[in-house]
């Protein structure tokens, strides 16, 4: 018998989301060095586009 089919990989939306809290909380504090910031954004803008199916409920 042949094994199961590996679930289909979902995008890291939690880990995305922890990433935009982070920012959020780095506007308030400025601890995040630049590096940071500039690799947290190119996260944050990933996290619309698993989102937007959800919207259409």
């Amino acid at each position: 018998m042949k094994p199961p089919p590996d679930p289909p990989r979902l995008p890291p939306v939690d880990r995305w989301y922890h990433v935009a809290e982070a920012l959020h909380g780095n506007f308030n504090e400025d601890e995040l060095p630049p590096r940071d910031i500039a690799e947290g954004l190119d996260d944050v803008e990933l996290l619309p586009g698993p989102l937007e199916p959800l919207t259409h409920v």
